[in-house]
């Protein structure tokens, strides 16, 4: 969180603010949650009650730096209105991906949830697609309509992000096989 609070006054995050949106510190945070939560899926476990006052926080914070500070007061310091996706926030879509992995089914023969399903299982290639997608393009001035930019940039970031899985496994598949074939055996016996 100490990245968050920094970013602002930091030079070079203040003078090129695009080079904020891709930092992979920023999400070291989302990342300890993520390995906070694993440890224990249980939503009602005493261990993520901490989640569920996080969770609470993020949400005071999201309504006000979405009302308050977007229209009148401003906190410079703290942060600009284009960095409101920040460690604050991820206590809420932590407590979602609780939730749903407590409520949702794991199997279904239903072909809306298997979608859903499959996007979860390439969330991290989507993710990685949104940095370079968010960071480069000015994705605002795209289109006039708020709503056709918003449902463009999701199905444009879904579809970047499942070419990049499915060439990612591609090659993982290209190199575990070239690794099966190649063992250490082979290679001290090529090196003789």
């Amino acid at each position: 969180m100490a990245f968050e609070f920094t970013a602002p006054i930091n030079p070079i995050l203040s003078n090129y603010p695009f080079l904020y949106s891709p930092c992979i510190l920023r999400y070291l945070f989302a990342i300890a949650l993520g390995l906070w939560i694993s440890d224990n899926l249980d939503l009602f476990a005493p261990r993520n009650g901490a989640i569920i006052v996080g969770s609470v926080v993020s949400a005071i914070y999201l309504f006000w730096a979405n009302t308050v500070m977007m229209t009148s007061l401003r906190i410079p310091w703290l942060l600009r209105p284009s960095w409101l996706q920040n460690s604050i926030s991820f206590c809420y879509a932590c407590l979602l991906i609780l939730v749903g992995l407590k409520f949702l089914p794991s199997k279904s023969s239903n072909s809306i949830i298997k979608i859903f399903g499959k996007i979860g299982i390439e969330s991290y290639h989507i993710f990685l697609m949104q940095l370079i997608f968010f960071s480069s393009i000015n994705y605002q001035i795209l289109f006039n309509s708020l709503l056709i930019s918003i449902i463009f940039n999701i199905v444009f970031c879904i579809a970047l992000g499942t070419l990049f899985y499915s060439f990612d496994e591609r090659l993982d598949s290209c190199f575990s096989n070239i690794l099966a074939r190649f063992s250490f055996n082979t290679y001290i016996h090529l090196k003789r």
